[in-house]
């Protein structure tokens, strides 16, 4: 029994539907290379498509999404004001813990750029209690913004809070975590 096949505008691949005459094993063979393709291309576009679906999750600002959470700079005067970098949210590749170091690393980097915190003492009794980040304002003094990630004082772990030297100092003004 000869094989005809018919190829759809000069391509190898041809259309769905398109009449093709061959054996029965011919087809079984086809067809197991077709799921063959789709699995590999599934596999393929998983990771990018986590990310992307990651990251629209964080640009939905009402979304109670636990991977992002809003953020704020605080003045010297104690009032929470935009991050000099523009950033209104900070987000996580896993569910955002108050209480991790590394994360209020991330959303004080995220807020005042990359390279730009320190760990800080801010309002605690001499324990390293948060990620600090300096707001200079041209018309303001220069003042602490504290990403905290273990509590000290009256300012919980996942807060944003006003630095030592803000007026008032070391009160909740925002949080980086849920």
């Amino acid at each position: 029994m000869s094989r005809t096949r018919f190829w759809a505008s000069g391509t190898r691949s041809g259309l769905r539907g398109m009449a093709r005459a061959s054996s029965p094993v011919g087809s079984k063979s086809r067809a197991r290379n077709e799921v063959a393709r789709e699995a590999e291309m599934t596999k393929r576009l998983a990771l990018p498509l986590a990310v992307v679906l990651a990251l629209v999750g964080c640009w939905n600002p009402f979304s109670s999404d636990p991977l992002c959470h809003s953020i704020n700079a605080v003045n010297s005067g104690g009032f929470a004001v935009p991050c000099p970098t523009g950033a209104t949210e900070f987000c996580a590749v896993a569910p955002i813990v108050a209480t991790s170091s590394r994360e209020a690393h991330g959303a004080c980097d995220a807020c005042f750029g990359g390279g730009a915190c320190a760990l800080s003492f801010a309002c605690g009794a001499g324990d390293v209690t948060s990620w600090e980040g300096v707001l200079d304002d041209f018309y303001r003094p220069p003042s602490y913004t504290e990403f905290q990630f273990i509590s000290s004082g009256l300012v919980p772990a996942g807060s944003i809070s006003s630095g030592k030297l803000a007026d008032p100092a070391c009160r909740s003004r925002g949080r980086w975590a849920p």
